[in-house]
């Protein structure tokens, strides 16, 4: 399967498969703030730009959100990338506990939103889950 490296920071990378019209972001470290931001905010522009619906959030180096973070994601970005069509996200928990709490009580409110999201341990296997989504 082809993929296009978008970004690939320190904190954070973003990937394209073209074929499928997964964007997949992967976490390198915890994080917040601005490279939080910009992490979404380019992910956001990817899925937008090629028609897009699939989202593969591979969380298991991140960590706990920021209040403030949290606060930006749910009133600011989920109605853009909503808009702009993500309809299914297939997550990957953080390895440590508390990001793991902290990540389900997103998945409610995208669940909410109207978001179709499954949780993996494997992103191999959401990117399956992905693949058969239309």
């Amino acid at each position: 399967m082809s993929k296009t490296t978008i970004i690939d920071t320190p904190y954070y990378a973003i990937y394209f498969y073209p074929e499928p019209k997964i964007v997949h972001l992967e976490l390198h470290k915890p994080f917040s703030g601005e490279p939080y931001r910009h992490a979404l905010t380019e992910g956001l522009e990817v899925l937008k730009s090629n028609n897009a619906i699939k989202w593969l959030s591979d969380g298991r180096k991140g960590g706990i959100l920021s209040k403030d973070d949290a606060e930006w994601g749910l009133k600011i970005w989920a109605p853009l990338i909503i808009k702009a069509g993500w309809k299914y996200w297939a997550l990957i928990l953080p390895e440590l506990v508390m990001g793991q709490l902290n990540m389900k009580f997103f998945m409610d409110q995208y669940t909410s939103k109207g978001i179709t999201v499954k949780l993996f341990s494997d992103p191999n296997e959401g990117f399956k889950w992905l693949e058969e989504m239309k």
